[in-house]
């Protein structure tokens, strides 16, 4: 990598914006914040046709040996969620991995065995064809991202971009991810293709995520996660009369509890704030804001929030909305929750 590292990186990203497209905390930091999968699993499908084992004038290095270097880096830093996980290549196909439950040793072993000198010569590029025969190995109805890893050579079999149309439109749980390492112009001309067939398409320069470890974290976050944000103010709505946790209610605890105990050094305190409409006397509606907020922190509580770090609060009326409307008086129902 250090000969690498030395070389001028010229060749600019395929898909304008990805710089700047995706913004957040760097993975590993103590504040981040509590990860959702964006989709249920991943596939690398890697080229190690003829042209991948020749050495790039623009990288000085072989195409496979950089793309392998790249893969093990991601696969150290995707977020340990409970993906599933296959591994392919083409042109020839195998399949390093089946597809099954995610484990970081085995997949980095497995990137790790793919052979990086299979010969140059006589060696054709059939994506189109490769791609028809991995398709049917995709998951076919848990949501997928499939991260194709080339130079965009294509120059034998069916037409790749006609081909990989057929395969999206076949398999909409499919998401097609590309990461380039095509230093020609008919190369990169077809990867431009493949990346406009899908708008949700993330289409990245391998050599300037290799030299980058916060645009891996980006590629990595804007395929295969998303970070659950609180604005420091959180709502849960009740039925008139009630303190009763609807299911909504609990979906939304269950992930303010996971954001409060992930975050240790970004919430110190919770304040429970409970409120009614106006509907109902003032003692019964004073009690039932109590116990509201009592509701709620007993559910944090009951998730592994610490209970003093809970403080509630009954506020009775809730004025913040209209109160002589249906969807005012509702809004109204609720218990709120400030994160410090």
């Amino acid at each position: 990598m250090k000969r690498f590292r030395m070389v001028a990186l010229t060749l600019a990203l395929v898909c304008f914006g990805f710089a700047t497209a995706f913004a957040g905390d760097p993975i590993g930091r103590p504040d981040t914040p509590p990860l959702s999968k964006k989709v249920d699993g991943f596939s690398f499908v890697v080229d190690t046709s003829g042209s991948m084992m020749m050495k790039s004038p623009v990288y000085d290095e072989k195409k496979i040996v950089l793309a392998k270097d790249l893969l093990g880096a991601l696969n150290a830093r995707i977020p340990s969620l409970d993906f599933t996980s296959a591994l392919y290549t083409f042109s020839p196909v195998t399949t390093p991995v089946s597809a099954g439950a995610w484990d970081r040793q085995a997949y980095g072993k497995a990137i790790t065995a793919i052979p990086a000198n299979l010969g140059i010569f006589d060696r054709l590029t059939d994506l189109g064809g490769d791609m028809q025969k991995i398709a049917p190995m995709f998951a076919s109805s848990a949501t997928e991202a499939v991260i194709l890893v080339t130079d965009g050579w294509d120059n034998i079999g069916p037409e790749a971009v006609e081909t990989v149309r057929n395969i999206l439109s076949a398999r909409p749980n499919v998401r097609l991810h590309i990461i380039s390492f095509a230093d020609t112009k008919p190369g990169k001309a077809s990867i431009a293709k493949l990346a406009a067939l899908s708008s949700d398409t993330v289409c990245v320069n391998g050599a300037d995520l290799l030299t980058d470890p916060v645009a891996m974290d980006q590629f990595i976050k804007a395929v295969l996660y998303v970070e659950e944000r609180y604005d420091g103010l959180l709502s849960v709505y009740f039925a008139t009369g009630s303190h009763a946790l609807s299911a909504e209610a609990q979906a939304t605890l269950d992930k303010t509890a996971a954001y409060i105990l992930n975050v240790p050094h970004g919430v110190r305190i919770v304040e429970v704030e409970g409120f009614t409409d106006k509907t109902g006397g003032w003692y019964r509606n004073d009690t039932l804001s109590e116990r509201r907020a009592t509701a709620v922190k007993d559910y944090l509580v009951s998730k592994g929030v610490p209970a003093d770090k809970v403080y509630t609060s009954g506020n009775a009326v809730s004025f913040k909305y209209n109160n002589n409307t249906v969807d005012g008086r509702r809004q109204n129902r609720r218990a709120d929750i400030i994160l410090n």
